[in-house]
């Protein structure tokens, strides 16, 4: 039962942060911590009732059958940390923030219900089978190289544990269908980082000739002169003599001026 109302809380710390401007959401294995504090109201208090939690759930985690039994248990402690996902020694926390929170929200849009809906765990909660599936499996993975089988395959997981034939009406249990879904997530988040290491090779890359073109001198050709324009002539006489260096033309209108006319005119002497 505490397992819902931690999703619970969590859910609506989650609503009111994204309206805030000033606050984030708080990961999953840390705002573990504060709902003991704020329901036990010291911090050595909220320790002492978090280590007993922990001591349990590892406990109902480390039993051989404990997918099966305790699928509830076993999902909080792979999002929390208590126990490593399936196929992992590290602790994943965008398991419980990128896939299982979402699915979540999606399921129960409306965070008041689910510590009812949920209850103490002993009995299955049946969700649409439809729902489920679109809950769970991540928007991006259809676009990529082997997310279809992967999708496919998991669907086929909640063919065979659902009850009823008919896709519309079939029910699936909520714990069961999101562990499930456990392996989809991780196939997920390993195409991520795959993709920001291909992103930080590229980026890499351009960074690298952007600096082999700058420390590099430019590459243009300096442009075609033309003979009659560039050329200078010189002013000094051609070698050997044979030629005589070229007489500069006067200036129009300076040097030559043209005689008026009848300027030279001479008229006799009157008596």
């Amino acid at each position: 039962e505490i397992i819902g109302r931690i999703y619970q809380a969590k859910q609506t710390s989650d609503l009111w942060a994204e309206k805030s401007d000033i606050f984030d959401p708080i990961p999953l294995d840390r705002f573990v911590m504060r709902f003991f504090m704020v329901h036990s109201g010291s911090r050595g208090m909220a320790r002492r009732h978090l280590r007993q939690f922990v001591r349990s759930a590892a406990y109902y985690a480390d039993e051989p059958n404990c997918r099966e039994k305790h699928p509830r248990i076993f999902m909080f402690s792979v999002l929390t940390g208590i126990l490593p996902a399936p196929g992992s020694e590290v602790f994943n926390i965008r398991l419980a923030e990128s896939y299982f929170q979402p699915g979540l929200r999606f399921l129960f849009p409306n965070p008041r219900v689910i510590s009812d809906v949920l209850g103490n765990g002993n009995r299955p909660i049946p969700v649409l089978r439809k729902g489920m599936e679109k809950a769970a499996t991540p928007l991006t993975l259809q676009n990529v190289l082997g997310g279809s089988s992967m999708i496919k395959a998991y669907k086929a997981k909640l063919r065979e544990v659902s009850e009823g034939k008919k896709a519309k009406t079939s029910m699936v249990n909520f714990d069961v269908g999101m562990m499930l879904a456990l392996e989809l997530w991780m196939f997920s988040d390993s195409l991520r980082i795959v993709r920001e290491k291909a992103a930080l090779h590229v980026l890499r890359r351009f960074f690298a000739q952007r600096a082999q073109e700058m420390k590099s001198p430019s590459r243009k050709s300096p442009k075609s002169t033309s003979s009659r324009g560039n050329k200078k002539k010189s002013n000094l006489p051609a070698v050997g003599g044979s030629q005589s260096p070229k007489e500069t033309k006067p200036a129009r209108g300076a040097a030559s001026k043209k005689k008026k006319k009848g300027a030279n005119t001479v008229f006799p002497k009157i008596p």
